[in-house]
């Protein structure tokens, strides 16, 4: 909505960040308080609230023709709650499934968040073009209400390691554990770079329908379709994933090759086949990710470092949608996704070598 309003890539970019930065500010309150209260109560309150918003742009969209100030306003709003929710749903897996099965839960539950995140644009393309705007709101709403009573069905188990030390519950103690664990902090550095570079591909999706494919939003829609057809099954993948898997830079080579691509394809048929295979890479990286980080963190913090995690990749990719949209709109999205796929490489290949050579020289003591 935002890009019809305006027609420029730094608003849809900005409008983005909007909706992303609060994360940077209200995660680690999200994480602080998930690790100390009931996780699913906290969730009825956020969506509680998310009604309210979501009903809000209902009636703004329906009785009224809302300006820019008005737009950006509600998508911080709606930026604010959503970021108090993200950490604290992330965390509520770890409640409701055994710990035997809460890597594959976690992965699958990256699933659903990746296909929503993505397929959500695309109905909402289906229902402008059929009902207009305000359509959309008014499905979000109906959508909140039922995620609010699906929550009272949800009986979550009694999450061990809990303790009444206040201290114990500082985020800055989540930080200390996460630094100096490798696993998790590595696995971060890869998710806060590929987050800044080519995580934003929605950004640039409706910049170049425009611009090289001079489609609709139904073909916007097609083109959201395809990519979240391309991480469910990405993430099903790493659900299923047995072993340690794909090393992360390799993945993260690949799926800045495949961005690459992308920018070259030069008609809609060759878009959708890039988009499934981008899809897949991320799908993996995402799942892959979210998973060992949840499995890896002491029960007693898990909410505050599911809250890191959520925060470097919801703050991470605010900051690379206002750098895409910016890099678009500077030359064109084809060369907004070259430049982005290009710096992808250079930083994921910089990480790996400090990490390759940081083992090497760790291991020599041992070894003489």
């Amino acid at each position: 909505m935002v890009y019809q309003v305006t027609g420029s890539g730094v608003s849809l970019g900005f409008a983005t960040a909007l909706r992303t930065i609060p994360s940077l500010c209200m995660s680690p309150l999200a994480g602080v308080l998930a690790d100390r209260y009931d996780r699913r109560r906290l969730l009825q309150i956020s969506h509680f609230i998310k009604i309210l918003l979501t009903a809000i742009f209902w009636a703004v969209t329906t009785h009224s023709d809302p300006g820019t100030a008005t737009l950006y306003g509600l998508i911080l709003l709606l930026g604010v709650i959503t970021t108090f929710d993200a950490p604290i749903r992330r965390g509520f897996v770890r409640v409701i499934v055994p710990a035997s099965l809460l890597t594959k839960a976690a992965s699958l539950h990256t699933a659903v968040i990746s296909v929503g995140r993505i397929l959500g644009p695309a109905i909402g393309g289906i229902l402008i073009s059929l009902f207009g705007t305000p359509a959309c709101f008014l499905a979000n709403t109906i959508c909140a209400l039922l995620g609010f009573l699906l929550l009272y069905r949800i009986k979550p188990m009694e999450l061990k390691g809990r303790t009444s030390s206040t201290e114990s519950y500082t985020f800055r103690t989540a930080v200390s554990y996460t630094w100096r664990t490798e696993q998790i902090r590595v696995i971060l550095f890869y998710l806060g770079i590929t987050c800044i570079t080519i995580l934003n591909i929605e950004v640039i999706l409706p910049i170049l329908v425009d611009e090289r494919l001079g489609g609709s939003s139904t073909t916007f829609s097609m083109l959201l379709i395809f990519l979240s057809l391309g991480t469910l099954l990405g993430s099903l993948g790493a659900a299923e994933q047995q072993g340690p898997g794909v090393s992360f830079h390799k993945i993260l080579f690949g799926l800045s090759l495949a961005t690459i691509l992308l920018s070259y394809a030069p008609n809609t048929l060759l878009v959708l086949l890039s988009l499934i295979f981008i899809g897949s890479l991320s799908g993996v990286f995402l799942g892959s990710t979210n998973a060992l980080v949840q499995a890896s963190v002491a029960p007693e913090l898990h909410g505050r470092v599911v809250a890191i995690y959520a925060m470097i990749f919801v703050g991470m990719r605010s900051i690379g949608s206002l750098l895409v949209g910016a890099l678009a709109q500077i030359y064109s999205a084809p060369w907004a996704l070259r430049i982005t796929a290009v710096s992808n490489i250079i930083l994921v290949a910089i990480v790996a070598g400090r990490l390759r050579f940081s083992r090497r020289i760790n291991a020599e003591p041992s070894e003489s």
